[in-house]
């Protein structure tokens, strides 16, 4: 996803398929990307920072089905 001057009163959420974009001096271009499918078992993340990144977007809602007392358990499990 690209972001122009995000978190400005001119913020514009622009096509990904952007193929030539004039900017102008004190323009900001945020280029969000996703992440990889990190490490560890994702049953062991702390609960704070997953709601953190559902929060923020980071990771959808379909991603997680719940918490156990083991930790997160995702959809399929």
């Amino acid at each position: 996803m690209f972001v122009l001057n995000p978190g400005e009163a001119g913020e514009r959420t622009l096509p990904s398929s952007v193929g030539e974009l004039g900017l102008e001096a004190g323009d900001l271009l945020s280029i969000r990307t996703p992440g990889g499918a990190g490490f560890g078992d994702p049953r062991a993340r702390d609960r704070t920072a997953l709601e953190r990144d559902l929060r923020e977007g980071r990771i959808g809602s379909r991603a997680v089905y719940g918490f156990s007392d083991s930790g997160v358990v995702a959809q399929g499990e």
